[in-house]
């Protein structure tokens, strides 16, 4: 009888120690709501958009048409992190699909750095994923580099899930 117990409790402790845990990295959720959501990592560190006091909106998108080109803006600021300010063009816009970034053709991204001195800084390598545009939501993810004095500045994990403006 004691062996049976043995064996049913040493079934139990691997199978509660088999169970997955959801990993809670601190980015926002990857979801396709509208929720008006965007992180990444930034070196390793999170980037969530945060409003200053007296600051513009944190989290700001937008479609611009002109002369029947669509363009999708995305700007994101949190001044508390290394890169205060986010903002993304896509020239051309489409819809679902992946985006390279391109200064040549306006598909880029801006980075208003903070530290440790100030400056805006275009990336030159990244790729940008849209996974959902219906209406006036868009869902997506994307990843970048950046340089700043000279060292390389890794954007990874990057979600983002808004409402158009």
């Amino acid at each position: 009888m004691k062996t049976q117990i043995l064996y049913l409790l040493l079934i139990v402790a691997m199978a509660i120690s088999s169970c997955k845990k959801d990993k809670d990295d601190g980015l926002t959720p990857e979801t396709q709501t509208g929720a008006n959501t965007f992180s990444c990592k930034i070196n390793g560190g999170i980037f969530i958009p945060v409003k200053e006091l007296f600051g513009p909106t944190p989290l700001y998108s937008q479609i611009d048409v002109y002369n029947g080109i669509k363009t999708l803006g995305i700007s994101a600021s949190n001044p508390n992190t290394y890169i205060k300010n986010m903002h993304f063009n896509i020239y051309d816009f489409k819809g679902e699909g992946e985006y390279r970034v391109d200064i040549t053709k306006d598909t880029y991204i801006d980075c208003y750095i903070n530290v440790p001195s100030p400056n805006l800084e275009k990336s030159e390598s990244g790729i940008i994923r849209i996974t959902k545009y219906q209406g006036k939501i868009v869902s997506g993810t994307f990843e970048f580099n950046v340089k700043h004095e000279g060292a390389n500045i890794a954007v990874s994990s990057g979600r983002f899930d808004i409402t158009l403006r």
